[in-house]
Protein backbone atom coordinates (compact mmCIF):
# COMPACT_ATOMS: atom_id res chain seq x y z
CA UNK A 1 0.00 0.00 0.00
CA UNK A 2 1.11 3.40 -0.72
CA UNK A 3 2.10 5.67 2.12
CA UNK A 4 1.02 9.45 1.63
CA UNK A 5 3.25 12.03 1.62
CA UNK A 6 1.56 12.97 4.55
CA UNK A 7 2.49 11.30 7.31
CA UNK A 8 0.10 13.79 9.78
CA UNK A 9 -2.93 12.65 8.18
CA UNK A 10 -1.99 8.95 7.75
CA UNK A 11 -4.44 6.89 9.40
CA UNK A 12 -2.47 4.20 10.67
CA UNK A 13 -0.51 6.25 12.16
CA UNK A 14 -3.48 7.74 13.96
CA UNK A 15 -4.79 4.41 15.29
CA UNK A 16 -2.24 3.96 16.83
CA UNK A 17 -2.46 7.32 18.92
CA UNK A 18 -6.39 6.25 19.38
CA UNK A 19 -5.26 3.06 21.34
CA UNK A 20 -2.60 4.69 23.10
CA UNK A 21 -5.43 6.95 24.59
CA UNK A 22 -7.90 3.91 25.52
CA UNK A 23 -5.44 1.45 26.38
CA UNK A 24 -2.27 0.89 29.18
CA UNK A 25 -0.46 1.20 25.86
CA UNK A 26 2.74 3.53 27.46
CA UNK A 27 3.86 6.86 25.86
CA UNK A 28 7.68 5.72 24.91
CA UNK A 29 5.81 2.28 23.09
CA UNK A 30 3.28 4.57 21.00
CA UNK A 31 6.17 7.10 19.74
CA UNK A 32 8.26 3.78 18.50
CA UNK A 33 4.84 2.36 17.38
CA UNK A 34 4.55 5.77 14.75
CA UNK A 35 8.44 5.52 14.08
CA UNK A 36 8.43 2.05 12.65
CA UNK A 37 5.32 2.99 11.22
CA UNK A 38 6.03 6.01 9.48
CA UNK A 39 10.01 5.00 8.98
CA UNK A 40 11.79 8.13 7.67
CA UNK A 41 8.96 10.47 7.63
CA UNK A 42 8.75 11.00 11.16
CA UNK A 43 8.87 13.55 13.25
CA UNK A 44 7.95 13.86 16.89
CA UNK A 45 6.91 17.35 16.62
CA UNK A 46 3.90 16.21 14.36
CA UNK A 47 2.59 14.02 17.19
CA UNK A 48 3.55 15.95 20.07
CA UNK A 49 0.45 17.57 20.16
CA UNK A 50 -1.62 14.37 20.51
CA UNK A 51 0.38 12.80 22.69
CA UNK A 52 0.60 15.69 25.28
CA UNK A 53 -3.38 15.90 25.15
CA UNK A 54 -3.20 12.27 25.80
CA UNK A 55 -0.94 12.34 28.47
CA UNK A 56 -2.50 15.65 30.57
CA UNK A 57 -6.12 14.25 29.82
CA UNK A 58 -7.16 12.64 32.36
CA UNK A 59 -10.51 11.11 30.68
CA UNK A 60 -10.41 8.81 27.65
CA UNK A 61 -13.33 10.62 26.39
CA UNK A 62 -12.13 13.79 26.80
CA UNK A 63 -8.84 12.75 24.83
CA UNK A 64 -10.83 11.26 22.17
CA UNK A 65 -12.23 14.26 21.37
CA UNK A 66 -9.04 16.47 21.34
CA UNK A 67 -7.28 13.63 18.88
CA UNK A 68 -10.48 13.81 16.42
CA UNK A 69 -9.88 17.60 16.51
CA UNK A 70 -6.47 17.15 16.01
CA UNK A 71 -6.71 14.76 12.99
CA UNK A 72 -9.33 16.82 11.28
CA UNK A 73 -6.70 20.05 11.22
CA UNK A 74 -4.22 17.58 10.26
CA UNK A 75 -6.10 16.32 7.31
CA UNK A 76 -6.70 19.65 6.06
CA UNK A 77 -2.92 20.71 6.54
CA UNK A 78 -1.45 20.49 3.00
CA UNK A 79 1.94 19.81 4.38
CA UNK A 80 3.52 21.80 1.85
CA UNK A 81 6.55 23.89 2.20
CA UNK A 82 8.17 26.08 0.07
CA UNK A 83 11.47 28.19 0.74
CA UNK A 84 12.82 30.98 -1.79
CA UNK A 85 15.95 32.27 -0.99
CA UNK A 86 16.33 36.16 -1.17
CA UNK A 87 17.88 36.68 -4.42
CA UNK A 88 19.41 32.90 -5.50
CA UNK A 89 23.16 33.42 -6.77
CA UNK A 90 22.24 31.81 -10.53
CA UNK A 91 19.87 34.77 -10.68
CA UNK A 92 22.29 37.63 -9.23
CA UNK A 93 25.37 36.11 -11.93
CA UNK A 94 22.56 35.91 -14.42
CA UNK A 95 21.74 39.58 -13.79
CA UNK A 96 25.13 40.22 -13.58
CA UNK A 97 25.91 38.90 -17.16
CA UNK A 98 23.46 40.78 -18.90
CA UNK A 99 24.05 43.77 -17.46
CA UNK A 100 27.54 43.55 -19.00
CA UNK A 101 26.68 42.68 -22.08
CA UNK A 102 24.23 46.14 -21.98
CA UNK A 103 27.98 48.16 -20.87
CA UNK A 104 29.37 46.22 -23.56
CA UNK A 105 26.75 47.45 -26.38
CA UNK A 106 26.60 50.91 -24.87
CA UNK A 107 30.48 51.21 -25.41
CA UNK A 108 30.06 50.38 -28.83
CA UNK A 109 27.24 52.20 -29.60
CA UNK A 110 24.50 50.27 -30.24
CA UNK A 111 22.38 51.68 -27.37
CA UNK A 112 21.66 55.06 -27.34
CA UNK A 113 20.17 57.24 -24.28
CA UNK A 114 19.60 56.05 -20.93
CA UNK A 115 20.90 52.64 -20.08
CA UNK A 116 18.32 50.81 -18.73
CA UNK A 117 17.68 48.00 -15.60
CA UNK A 118 17.16 44.92 -15.65
CA UNK A 119 14.02 45.31 -14.17
CA UNK A 120 13.32 47.45 -17.04
CA UNK A 121 14.46 45.33 -19.19
CA UNK A 122 12.66 42.17 -18.26
CA UNK A 123 9.30 43.69 -17.83
CA UNK A 124 9.59 46.29 -19.95
CA UNK A 125 6.44 49.31 -20.17
CA UNK A 126 3.70 48.99 -22.49
CA UNK A 127 3.53 51.49 -25.08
Amino acid sequence: MARSTRPFADPVAWKIIREYATTDLSRPTAEIRLQAHLGDTFNSADWEPALRAITEEEESDKALEIINELEEAAKRRSGLKIRIAARPSQLIEAEADMMDTVMDLKSRNRIFGDLLTVDDILDPVEE
